[in-house]
């Protein structure tokens, strides 16, 4: 009996530990150095897309040439430190909801993308 009240009052405190915790951070304004969701969705679509093209070797180079063919750094492109962006990792990693939002963002991106070169195939196969 006695197993069973402390495992109860474990687990009540631990819930509550949980939702304080959940509170906090709904209430942790957003650093200034960080990026927006519209923004860093932006940039894992550029990493998704740069990822892709170089494993896929889409203008048939040799190997030990692929690496200056395919280097396109989504940062640089984006004129986006380093370090604003592994701060902006550790704050969303750390932000599970707005991070899926992210996600989400980012899929739809790539989707779009997707959507619109299959419109040019289709068209340009027409023609």
């Amino acid at each position: 009996m006695l197993y069973k009240i402390m495992n109860t009052s474990l687990l009540i405190l631990s819930l509550s530990f949980m939702a304080c915790d959940l509170l906090e951070r709904q209430q942790d304004p957003k650093p200034s150095n960080i990026l927006s969701e519209e923004a860093f969705a932006n940039v894992l679509a550029d990493f998704a897309l740069a990822e892709s093209a170089s494993s896929v070797n889409v203008k048939n180079q040799p190997v030990p040439k692929m690496d200056s063919v395919y280097a396109f750094n989504p940062l640089l492109e984006r004129n986006i430190r380093k370090d604003q962006y592994d701060s902006t990792l550790l704050y969303y990693s750390s932000h599970t909801d707005a991070y899926k939002r992210v996600y989400e963002q980012t899929l739809a991106i790539l989707l779009e993308m997707q959507t619109k070169r299959n419109a040019m195939v289709k068209d340009s196969i027409l023609k």
